[in-house]
């Protein structure tokens, strides 16, 4: 029996360590570069199974099989010419999302945006580069109210366009002909929207060889306006190059993407008023429903509106607005929020009801159902892909999504009972809001709890931009924090949150 025990190992080890065979120094610099695997510190070595889940990414993000082995299929797909962008921000914790377009988190806070030249192609007459340029910001203002208007080479402009070789000073070299043909960065300050385009590639225009150049800028505009890659092999937000394709039209993928990030050209400019004659609640004055974040923003509820955040206290233009406007045939009043990230789902609860929408939100079909969990929930965040939690009053219930049951109820050491909302944010940091409050839960303390030494914070003023003490509570006792001794179900507790 030992025998065997012992060649069942041996035999693990060698297959284990097939993908460490097959894969080369530059096959590991390139999913490093990509995202598919996080560099290591000068001396460190990747195990046999840190290399099989960077293939295992890669085979899922490019629609492959995903048997952790290095293939000729995947020597193929890494020798294609392609965008310096990660396809991969951060590497996840759970299942690899589903195809779909990807937003980064940032967007500009204007429609009408602005450009120039700091330099041009080589190859091409400077007519022809403005005419190839041109017609890609097009692509992307065609489907969305958005205007790009050029600037002087002296002026700021929200995107700068230069070609260069090698070395260009934003630390992102270029590798010469070949592969990296152009990068650009996501909307933010300074280097955020400018796009660089590798000097070294012989560019042309209206597929006469070589590398063409509205192609190449179309998608790299994707990425100044807040697109990351795509997984759909047809987007044009796909990393790799697709080559000239005579009457381009911008995929569909492509399409819901941008119009997440700026909405359609029907749609009304986010920065119109509202002038309607109706209220809408402020933010920083009214207490909150739910908060729910989906990976590319925040979503507050409160009574009939929804208001959308891109990052702490900046809100995207044209928000409030009524919720049945974003999520059509949902309820107004809701009582709670998340996303699932496994599903790339949005549910809302209210009473012994939930609603599911997709992530174009549509809602799903045979929504809204009653829901097994306890009714009038105060909120939920979701713990990861596999767990969400469930609060209601000072109980918390831990859900499996997979085994779609309960597994625990427990309490959290420092949460306020019936908060108004809680959320996990892009840090992977879990928050609970109650009357204008913030309370950061830290699972980096031993036991896991809130610092009441620090927490409550103000909400309003931290997350929201709003001005010190503008944010009105309803409760006279908002601050109040309901501290669970240590003993109540601590052992639950730690169980729960090492899983």
């Amino acid at each position: 029996m030992k025998l065997l025990s012992l060649a069942i190992v041996l035999a693990c080890g060698l297959i284990s360590n097939v993908a460490a065979q097959r894969m080369s120094d530059s096959d590991i610099a390139y999913l490093e570069q990509y995202g598919y695997m996080n560099s290591l510190l000068k001396g460190e070595k990747y195990t046999d199974d840190e290399m099989k889940q960077g293939l295992m990414r890669f085979q899922s993000f490019n629609g492959m099989e995903k048997t952790g082995t290095m293939t000729d299929e995947m020597h193929a797909m890494m020798n294609k010419s392609r965008c310096g962008l990660r396809d991969i921000a951060d590497i996840p914790s759970a299942s690899p999302r589903a195809k779909r377009y990807v937003t980064y988190g940032t967007r500009w806070s204007t429609l009408a945006l602005t450009y120039n030249y700091q330099s041009y192609s080589g190859d091409l007459t400077e007519q022809n580069t403005r005419t190839a340029i041109e017609r890609a910001l097009k692509v992307w203002s065609d489907v969305t109210s958005l205007t790009f208007t050029e600037v002087r080479k002296d002026s700021s402009a929200d995107i700068e366009i230069s070609f260069t070789p090698r070395y260009h000073g934003d630390g992102n070299d270029f590798d010469g002909p070949g592969r990296v043909l152009a990068h650009a960065y996501f909307p933010g300050n300074g280097i955020g929207g400018d796009a660089h385009f590798d000097e070294d590639e012989l560019y042309t225009v209206n597929g006469r060889g070589g590398i063409d150049l509205f192609q190449v800028a179309a998608h790299e505009f994707g990425h100044s306006l807040g697109l990351a890659h795509s997984e759909d092999p047809q987007a044009l937000m796909a990393p790799y190059y697709a080559g000239y394709i005579p009457d381009f039209e911008l995929p569909q993928d492509d399409i819901n993407g941008i119009q997440f990030l700026y909405g359609s050209s029907t749609d009304p400019r986010p920065d119109t008023p509202n002038t309607d004659g109706g209220s809408t609640p402020d933010i920083c004055i009214s207490n909150l429903d739910a908060i729910s974040y989906d990976g590319s923003g925040v979503y507050i509820f409160q009574g009939n509106d929804v208001t959308r955040l891109e990052i702490k206290g900046t809100r995207i233009p044209g928000y409030p607005k009524p919720i049945s406007n974003e999520f059509r045939q949902l309820v107004n009043n809701i009582d709670a929020a998340y996303f699932r990230f496994r599903e790339e789902t949005y549910v809302f609860f209210k009473g012994n009801l939930y609603w599911e929408f997709d992530r174009n939100r549509n809602l799903k079909q045979g929504f809204p159902r009653e829901t097994k969990l306890p009714s009038d929930l105060d909120a939920v965040l979701s713990w990861n892909d596999l767990y969400t939690v469930f609060t209601k009053g000072d109980q918390h219930w831990v859900y499996d999504e997979s085994k779609k049951n309960i597994v625990f109820q427990t309490y959290f050491r420092g949460v306020p009972a019936n908060p108004d909302a809680a959320f996990r944010w892009l840090d992977a940091k879990f928050y609970f809001v109650k009357e204008g409050n913030y309370y950061h839960y830290d699972t980096s303390r031993t036991p896991y709890s809130v610092d009441t030494n620090v927490y409550p914070q103000p909400f309003g003023e931290d997350w929201l931009s709003c001005g010190p003490g503008t944010y009105l509570s309803t409760d006279p006792n908002s601050a109040a924090v309901h501290v669970h001794s240590f003993s109540a179900l601590l052992v639950t507790l730690i169980f729960i949150l090492n899983i």
